[in-house]
């Protein structure tokens, strides 16, 4: 991403194209043929508008102001009002803005975690407070590669590809706690642990073939006391569930909204979406690691075989 709006915590490449560019210009009003498509709260005060023209989507915050994407997706313009957050700013772009332009380009885009294990990406969905970074993070401990905490991108090649994000965990103080070695360098953020230091072992910085999707559900007790318990999930109830966790899916409507369910669809057909119900308890997470690594690895087997 070549921008205008700094990023202190990302690293700087030289060379290359650029997938996005980002400009910053002054605010203005929307275009006449705009058309309102859909709202989402970001949070208790502030919410983003999704509008469509004949040239561009416009993606519309109440406190950071308005990010235009073209329609080919590389290029977006930030009309920013004069006073502003560029923290805010920051987290809206790498958040919904560029799922936006991931959509605009033929991608879908997840709230996700996900680690890469043998080549192979793995990803987690679930709502919030699922405990995704904590797996992913324990996944990480065992020898994966973070791929992404936030923002998954999946580009549907002849093998969907799960692209890297922002290399950056945010943690529950009791899960960064309750996981040694905790980074020295971790910092407190909005209520979590950011671990942002990792090293270059323990990340992956090129996309990679999917392994599986796994959906999320902690419980209080699974039968026989185990810690995990892993079931496949049919087409039709994995795909409406992968779209209740795409980045954007309350911003679209009308032909948007049927093209992201067509590109669902299509992913769950090609690769693994599986149930993953997962014992609430932090003294059994080791070995939900060793249930996750052990489901790859027998997967692993068969396609060699």
């Amino acid at each position: 991403m070549r921008t205008a709006l700094e990023f202190p915590s990302l690293r700087v490449q030289a060379g290359g194209h650029p997938t996005w560019t980002v400009h910053r210009s002054g605010s203005r009003a929307l275009p006449v043929d705009a058309r309102s498509l859909g709202t989402d709260g970001v949070d208790a005060s502030v919410s983003a508008r999704l509008y469509r023209s004949r040239a561009a989507w416009h993606l519309v915050y109440d406190d950071t102001g308005c990010f235009d994407i073209d329609t080919a997706g590389d290029e977006i313009v930030w009309r920013a009002p004069e006073s502003v957050s560029e923290e805010a700013a920051r987290l809206d772009l790498i958040g919904r803005v560029l799922a936006m332009a991931m959509h605009a380009a033929g991608d879908v885009c997840f709230h996700a975690s996900a680690v890469a294990v043998d080549g192979e990406a793995i990803a987690f969905l679930g709502a919030k407070g699922f405990g995704k970074s904590t797996l992913a993070w324990a996944l990480v401990r065992a020898g994966a590669r973070l791929l992404t905490d936030d923002t998954l991108r999946v580009q549907l090649d002849a093998t969907p590809l799960a692209y890297p994000g922002v290399h950056e965990l945010r943690l529950r103080s009791d899960a960064a706690t309750r996981l040694p070695p905790a980074p020295r360098e971790a910092r407190l953020a909005g209520g979590r642990m950011v671990v942002d230091t990792l090293a270059l072992t323990q990340l992956q910085a090129d996309p990679v073939p999917f392994g599986a999707l796994y959906l999320l559900s902690p419980v209080n007790e699974l039968p026989g006391g185990a810690a995990a318990r892993v079931s496949a999930l049919p087409a039709v109830p994995a795909a409406l569930s992968l779209v209740r966790h795409a980045k954007i899916a309350p911003l679209l409507a009308g032909a948007d909204a049927v093209a992201l369910l067509d590109r669902v669809v299509d992913l769950v057909r090609r690769i693994p979406v599986r149930l993953l119900e997962v014992s609430r308890d932090f003294d059994r997470l080791d070995d939900v690691v060793t249930d996750v690594l052990s489901q790859h690895a027998d997967r692993m087997h068969v396609s060699a075989s």
